[in-house]
C-alpha cells in the first residue's frame, strides 16, 4: 500500500506532485501554471531595439570681425593706460611710499568734480588733489610720491587707486570679450586668451608704477 505525500507542493507553484492523480487527495492535485494574455506586460509583446544615442552638435560662435575687434582693443588699451597712470601715485601712497609736506593754495577753478587747484610746495608748483573747500593762500598738508612729483594729494587716496585699478580690470575684461575669448572651443584656449587679454593692461599698470616710484 502506497502512502500519500503529506507535503505535496501547492497548486499555485505549478509543480507536479509525485503522488499519482488517482491516488492523491483532491486538494493536492496541481494544474500547470498559466498567465492570462491580458496580464502580460506590453513591453514583452515585442522586442524593441535600443535607440542609438543622439549626438549633440555644439555650435561654435564666430568671433567679431577684425574691423570691429581691432578698434575696440585699441580704444580699451588707451583707456587702460589712462587709468593705470591715474592709479599709480595713489597706490604708492596707499602702501606707505611717499612723503608729507605743506602746500600753499595759489589758485582754484571750478566747483565739485570740475574743481582744479594749484599750489606751491617748497617753491615747486604742483596740482592739488582731494581738497575740500579750499581758499587761496590756505596752507594744507599734502602727500607726494617723491620730491619731484607735480601732483600732491590732500585726501581721497583710497578711492582714487581702487577706482582706477577696477577700471583697468574692466578694460581687460572688455578686451577679452572683443577678442572672442568666450567663443574658443577648448577651455585651455579660453584661459590662455583671457590671460593674454588681462596681461596687457596689468603690465601697463606695472610700468606706470615703476615710472612713478
Amino acid at each position: 500500500m502506497r502512502e500519500n505525500n503529506p507535503w505535496a507542493p501547492p497548486a499555485w507553484m505549478g509543480e507536479a506532485s509525485s503522488t499519482p492523480v488517482s491516488e492523491a487527495a483532491p486538494e493536492t492535485v496541481t494544474e500547470p501554471f498559466t498567465l492570462p494574455a491580458q496580464e502580460v506586460p506590453r513591453e514583452l509583446w515585442t522586442i524593441r531595439e535600443p535607440k542609438p544615442p543622439v549626438a549633440t552638435v555644439r555650435k561654435i560662435k564666430r568671433p567679431l570681425r577684425m574691423s570691429i575687434a581691432l578698434p575696440l582693443v585699441i580704444v580699451l588699451g588707451l583707456f587702460s593706460a589712462f587709468f593705470s597712470w591715474v592709479t599709480a601715485e595713489p597706490l604708492w601712497l596707499a602702501v606707505g611710499h611717499g612723503s608729507t609736506s605743506t602746500a600753499v593754495v595759489t589758485k582754484c577753478v571750478g566747483n565739485g568734480l570740475t574743481q582744479r587747484c594749484q599750489g606751491e610746495v617748497d617753491g615747486l608748483r604742483v596740482t592739488l588733489l582731494g581738497l575740500e573747500s579750499p581758499h587761496v593762500g590756505e596752507r594744507v598738508e599734502v602727500q607726494r610720491v617723491n620730491d619731484t612729483s607735480h601732483r600732491a594729494y590732500s585726501g581721497g587716496v583710497f578711492m582714487r587707486w581702487f577706482t582706477g585699478l577696477l577700471m583697468v580690470l574692466l578694460c581687460g575684461c572688455g578686451i577679452a570679450l572683443a577678442l572672442g575669448v568666450q567663443r574658443q572651443p577648448a577651455s585651455r584656449e579660453r584661459w590662455a586668451a583671457a590671460g593674454t587679454a588681462f596681461a596687457g593692461p596689468l603690465l601697463v599698470t606695472v610700468g606706470f608704477l615703476a615710472a612713478t616710484f
